[in-house]
């Protein structure tokens, strides 16, 4: 049996909280409900999100709406996304101290 990494890493509790929910997100853990439509009368079941804010399923409308009130205030130039990885020796200082490790 896979263990959720949530489970198995010692992550601090409001971050288990969101792997968590975000595993369990439209899956049967939540529950789930039917959708029928009004014209053909068809019917399909429907798991429940999980609502979470940091959930990019549930976020995607509300991301979407994001980027398009932003772009309009940007500047007509190109952007770049970087990323870059720390030593693995600072991993546990960021997780104890996420607000002054960037």
């Amino acid at each position: 049996m896979v263990r959720p990494i949530a489970r198995i890493i010692n992550f601090p509790l409001q971050h288990r909280k969101v792997l968590l929910a975000i595993e369990a997100c439209r899956s049967s853990t939540l529950g789930s409900h039917v959708e029928l439509c009004e014209r053909c009368a068809y019917q399909r079941i429907t798991y429940n999100p999980c609502r979470n804010r940091h959930c990019p399923k549930c976020q995607k409308l509300n991301r979407e709406k994001w980027v398009e009130k932003l772009s309009c205030t940007l500047l007509p130039v190109r952007y770049f996304h970087i990323v870059f990885t720390l030593p693995s020796e600072l991993n546990r200082l960021c997780l104890c101290e996420p607000k002054n490790s960037l």
